[in-house]
Formats: C-alpha cells, sequence, structure tokens
C-alpha cells in the first residue's frame, strides 16, 4: 500500500489539517466580531493608480475601500494536491491557472468571489516564466471583475522545490 493510500483522509480534514500546521492560512475579520455579508453594507471603492501602465501588468496601484463589513484573508495558494504533492511540476502557466482555481474555492467557502479580491501577493520562483505565462490568468481577472493591487515577489524556492508560484489574497466586504 503507498504512504498516500495508507494516509487517506476526508478532503475538508487535510485542508483543515494544512491551515492548522501553517501550509495555508485563512482568517476572516468582521468589524463587528461576526461573520458579516455583503447586504450589511455597501462598498464604497475607489482605484488609485496615477500611472497608465497598470492595464499592461493588469493591476493597480491601490484599492481604498471604506464601509467593509469584513476582510478575509486567503494565504498560501500554490498549485498542490490534498496531500500537499505538487501539482504540475516545470509548467508554470498550469501552476497558476490552478493556484487561482484553488483561490476561488476557498473564497467561494467562505461567500467570497475574484470581484471582492482587493490585494494580490505573487510569489514565484522565475519572474520571466511568471510574465510569460501570465496572460490567461489576467484575463481570466478582467472578465471576473477583479482590479487587486498585487505585488510580484521573486523567491529562491517555495514550499515544495518543485513549486514554481504561489500566492496571498486579501477580500474585502
Amino acid at each position: 500500500m503507498s504512504v498516500q493510500n495508507q494516509f487517506k483522509v476526508p478532503r475538508r480534514r487535510v485542508f483543515n489539517s494544512l491551515i492548522a500546521v501553517g501550509l495555508a492560512s485563512v482568517a476572516l475579520l468582521s468589524t463587528n466580531g461576526h461573520a458579516a455579508t455583503n447586504t450589511e453594507s455597501k462598498l464604497d471603492r475607489t482605484i488609485v493608480n496615477p500611472w497608465d501602465w497598470r492595464e499592461y501588468m493588469g493591476l493597480v496601484q491601490g484599492n481604498e475601500v471604506k464601509n467593509v463589513s469584513s476582510i478575509f484573508f486567503v494565504g498560501g495558494q500554490a498549485s498542490v494536491d490534498e496531500y500537499a504533492a505538487t501539482v504540475h511540476p516545470g509548467d508554470m502557466g498550469k501552476q497558476i491557472a490552478h493556484a487561482f482555481d484553488k483561490l476561488e474555492i476557498v473564497l467561494g467557502e467562505a461567500g467570497y468571489e475574484l470581484s471582492d479580491v482587493v490585494r494580490l501577493t505573487y510569489y514565484t520562483t522565475d519572474i520571466a516564466k511568471f510574465r510569460k505565462e501570465f496572460g490567461p490568468t489576467l484575463e481570466r481577472l478582467k472578465a471576473k471583475n477583479c482590479n487587486p493591487s498585487a505585488a510580484l515577489i521573486g523567491v529562491a524556492e517555495l514550499a515544495n522545490p518543485d513549486l514554481m508560484f504561489e500566492l496571498e489574497a486579501t477580500a474585502v466586504k
């Protein structure tokens, strides 16, 4: 029996375990200490963007958000399976797409959408490959009205040696 099959547990339990050990972290904060829904307030969101090149890069310099009822922090989304093993090793484009698929799942579990994301931080082991392969994801973000401020950070290595991309996000309602 393989080690993977020997330790097979339900997906939600694995996900919760990953959170507990710090491989993925998700936190929900509310202004009143309770989970809040979008019906409690309407966001007043202003994009601050003093430079025109933002359209080319697919980001904004800043998001001012007023009347926020909750903030959702998502960390550690990467192209890994339920056992934290890398999916799509060596393929930057597929790793980026898979990490964004996982981001949408986490957001959805908490009642958020990509359009609620105001901040993304990208970590990559190869900035040149990231730039070459990010186009489809940029189109995906635009199609879902996601206009986050963002940072791209080059790193020597991520949690798994064959991971090339990871992201963190902040969403608001």
